[in-house]
């Protein structure tokens, strides 16, 4: 009976060794299976962003002028591909990351809007003080293209608008609206009244920019120059006038002889500002070219040989030829200020997403 008992006892415990160990067999493969699920999820999520990353890849590529077509690129530990469409304003980018053996999808439209410089002016020349010419100085209001040096047949806008007067002397002739420069003021536009918020003696306010756009852009660009002898070396160092689309960015007490260069044929229009925190920086017997926007702080005597594209909005000074040696000419040009560049980056918006499966 004992025996017995004893027999019993060894198969119910032998059982129930059984059930407990196919129970923790059961539980560990459970386990298994679901890290195993939790690391094909995580590597699922790591695929999908290897393949965000060739999105923003993509987006970078184009904002630097690429096509945004990119090949292998590796991210992390993975890769990822992009292939890039464009319509109009839209490109259609499709991404594809890689981890292993794995792969995942996505399509990606986005829209560009340019960064642009919007600048609107009411002459040749503006400027928030008196004004005088003189000299060989010819101011042209009349509207031309920089690309050929021909007038387009627009009538164009003032040769000079002013805050207060405007004198001619000398030989310095005046032209705009239509009319040919002549020894007259007839085509200037004085005591003008910019209403209440008055005339805009920011640079970045000239353009429609938050205050700073314009320095921090030079300064990125390698532009940004805190003399007349750096803007002089920059002048060199690019075959000794400047190459176009550039914002140039001088901030200093004085710069006087300033030499901007020779004109560069078919060179993109530029922005130039002569400024410094307390608005006073003299910018005095200028000579040399530029086709675009240039801004001054307080302006003495255009002289020597020149030619200007677009047009000068000044805070004060004197505008002329002073020593009568060569003939200075500043002409209005639209298509100059309407193809300046840009202080601020393209920017790209998502319009859709989805996971091409």
């Amino acid at each position: 009976m004992i025996h017995n008992r004893r027999g019993m006892i060894l198969v119910v415990a032998m059982v129930a060794v059984l059930v407990l160990a196919t129970m923790t067999a059961g539980y560990l493969m459970l386990t298994q299976a679901q890290v195993k699920r939790t690391e094909v999820a995580e590597d699922a999520v790591s695929i999908l962003n290897i393949a965000e990353a060739g999105v923003a890849g993509a987006i970078q590529d184009l904002r630097e002028g690429g096509t945004g077509n990119l090949n292998a690129v590796i991210f992390g530990n993975g890769t990822y591909s992009t292939v890039t469409a464009q319509s109009g304003d839209y490109y259609t980018i499709q991404s594809s990351g890689t981890l292993g053996t794995w792969s995942r999808s996505v399509e990606v439209v986005i829209q560009q809007v340019m960064g642009s410089a919007s600048v609107s002016v009411r002459a040749a020349i503006q400027a928030d003080t008196n004004v005088t010419t003189g000299g060989n100085f010819v101011v042209d209001g009349r509207d031309y293209d920089y690309t050929t040096g021909i007038r387009t047949g627009d009538p164009g806008k003032y040769g000079i608008s002013s805050t207060g007067t405007v004198t001619r002397q000398g030989s310095s002739m005046i032209g705009g609206n239509g009319q040919a420069p002549d020894q007259t003021t007839t085509q200037t536009e004085q005591n003008v009244d910019w209403g209440p918020d008055g005339y805009q003696s920011s640079p970045d306010e000239k353009v429609g920019a938050a205050e700073g756009t314009l320095k921090a852009a030079a300064i990125a660009r390698g532009t940004y120059f805190t003399s007349g002898a750096q803007f002089d070396a920059w002048i060199a160092a690019n075959g000794g006038g400047d190459p176009g689309g550039s914002i140039v960015y001088v901030e200093c007490n004085t710069w006087i002889s300033v030499n901007l260069g020779t004109a560069i044929p078919g060179s993109a229009p530029s922005i130039l500002v002569c400024h410094n925190a307390d608005g006073n920086m003299l910018w005095k017997n200028i000579h040399g070219d530029w086709t675009g926007l240039i801004m001054p702080d307080c302006v003495d005597h255009e002289n020597g040989t020149s030619m200007i594209y677009g047009a000068i909005l000044c805070n004060s000074g004197q505008l002329g030829n002073a020593f009568g040696n060569g003939t200075a000419t500043m002409r209005f040009s639209a298509n100059a200020l309407g193809n300046l560049p840009s202080p601020t980056d393209d920017t790209f918006t998502k319009v859709s997403w989805r996971e091409v499966l």
